[in-house]
């Protein structure tokens, strides 16, 4: 069952980084709130026990949950982007 308080909660604080991204940027990603939500992620997958998560220099974050089933399972990916189109504040 979700814990919609813990699911809120969580929600209420990514939205609080402003991941706006700069259009015509010469690097990426292309502003500095789009690596705090990264390092945000990162932080709570480790909370969860994940021990193989990496955060790049271009705000990629990478973890993998290990299988608690069969040695067969299907490896799941769960892809989010991270930034907000600059057509719109994301502050």
């Amino acid at each position: 069952m979700v814990n919609r308080e813990r699911l809120l909660a969580r929600f209420l604080r990514y939205v609080q980084v402003d991941t706006t991204a700069v259009e015509g940027a010469a690097c990426y990603p292309s502003s500095p709130g789009q690596l705090t939500l990264g390092r945000m992620l990162v932080e709570e997958l480790r909370a969860m026990g994940l021990d193989d998560v990496s955060h790049s220099e271009h705000g990629i974050v990478v973890a993998t949950v290990p299988s608690r089933g069969a040695d067969t399972a299907p490896v799941v990916a769960f892809n989010s982007h991270v930034d907000t189109s600059p057509e719109t504040t994301g502050a």
